[in-house]
C-alpha cells in the first residue's frame, strides 16, 4: 500500500526518482533497526547456547575423572 502510494505521489509531483530514493532510505533504515532489534534479542540466547555447550562439555570430561578418583 505505501508503495503505490509514493509511486502515484512521484507521479503526480513529476519528482518519481526523488520519492522512491527517499522511499528506499526508509525501507532501509527500518530493516536496519528491526535486524539491530533482532541481533539484540538473538545474541545473549546464542552465547548462553555456547556457554551451556562448553560446561556441557567440560563436565563430561570432569565426571568420569571424579568417579576414577573415588574409587581408588
Amino acid at each position: 500500500a505505501d508503495f503505490s502510494k509514493v509511486i502515484s505521489h512521484g507521479q503526480l509531483s513529476g519528482r518519481l526518482d526523488r520519492e522512491l530514493f527517499t522511499y528506499s532510505q526508509f525501507i532501509l533504515q527500518r530493516l536496519e533497526h528491526k535486524a539491530q532489534k533482532w541481533t539484540g534479542i538473538l545474541q545473549p540466547m546464542i552465547y548462553g547456547f555456547v556457554a551451556a555447550m562448553i560446561l556441557l562439555v567440560y563436565l563430561s570430561m570432569l565426571v568420569p575423572m571424579y568417579q576414577m578418583m573415588n574409587q581408588m
